[in-house]
């Protein structure tokens, strides 16, 4: 075999063994990140119990200082969000945030706007962005 071509195949593997080390640790990041936004929302779980009003949600979130926004919209459910993370733009994403969602039952099954006397439901792990 030719030397120039061993060297070029050497070279071919030590660039592959190299992406698959970048990979690999890209995905254990991407673990680690995972498990730090499910502990938060298990935190938000033990704390915030199905059946509690929406006032006393917001109030916590507010004594808490986490900020949240307002969303919609099945009939008659609406929830609230709180941002707890935020994944940096990769090759084909843009940048995605990461809420903590609270999702609530309407008083009357059928309203069309939340109100304080709304139930907690259930809280979720939601992440919005996009992608090519």
């Amino acid at each position: 075999m030719k030397p120039w071509l061993v060297v070029g195949w050497g070279i071919v593997i030590v660039l592959a063994l190299g992406n698959i080390h970048s990979f690999m640790r890209a995905k254990q990041k991407e673990q680690q990140r995972q498990a730090t936004y499910r502990a938060k929302v298990d935190v938000y779980r033990s704390i915030l119990k199905p059946g509690i009003s929406r006032e006393k949600v917001e109030a916590y979130l507010r004594q808490t200082g986490a900020q949240y926004q307002r969303s919609c919209c099945e009939a008659g459910v609406f929830s609230d969000r709180a941002r707890i993370g935020h994944e940096a733009p990769g090759w084909v994403c843009r940048n995605w945030d990461v809420y903590v969602e609270f999702k609530f039952a309407g008083v009357d099954g059928n309203q069309a706007v939340a109100a304080p006397g709304d139930t907690l439901k259930q809280i979720d792990l939601f992440q919005n962005g996009s992608c090519l």
